[in-house]
């Protein structure tokens, strides 16, 4: 009998370690489970407050005075700010001038100029460098659209893009002028 309760003993402490040692193996993958949760979590609660101060971003209206009109100037500087050659500088383009219909006192009238910059050649981080820098740099003129073309290129590990930025400044004028 003693050898039956021997074995019966080793049965019950083997199934009783394989019950243990599955539980902590699903206790571990549920604690990796809620650290990716939390991480994901706090993520998203950084991206959202990113997104709510971007939104409460206004552009800055620049009084009684056109926009400066000095911007190659201005973009060959912010392009040395943020480390990248003046040779990915393509173009400055005028986009749009036109006159906003807000309601206004007197004689003065809230315009948009919309000018369109050309850059070619950037990597994904360089872009984000530049745009930083250009926020800091130039609060008169804000970014309203961004259009990316993919480059082909043979080393496929560092893709480069051509960019295409909508800069636009709100600008008060007391000209009285035509749309």
């Amino acid at each position: 009998m003693t050898s039956r309760v021997v074995v019966l003993f080793a049965i019950v402490a083997g199934l009783l370690a394989v019950a243990v040692m599955l539980n902590w193996q699903r206790a571990r993958a549920a604690v990796q489970s809620e650290r990716t949760s939390l991480a994901a979590y706090e993520q998203a609660l950084q991206d959202a407050n990113e997104v709510l101060a971007l939104r409460s971003h206004r552009p800055v209206i620049a009084a009684a005075e056109h926009p400066t009109r000095d911007l190659i100037a201005r973009i060959n500087e912010v392009l040395e700010h943020a480390g990248l050659s003046q040779r990915t500088f393509s173009s400055l383009t005028p986009e749009s001038d036109v006159k906003l219909e807000l309601a206004s006192s007197g004689s003065a009238d809230y315009r948009r100029q919309s000018l369109r910059l050309s850059l070619t050649g950037l990597q994904p981080r360089e872009l984000g460098s530049f745009l930083a820098a250009w926020r800091d740099a130039q609060p008169l003129w804000s970014v309203s659209r961004l259009e990316l073309t993919h480059q082909r290129s043979r080393d496929a590990a560092t893709p480069k893009y051509d960019v295409s930025l909508i800069l636009s400044s709100v600008y008060v004028s007391y000209e009285s002028s035509s749309s």
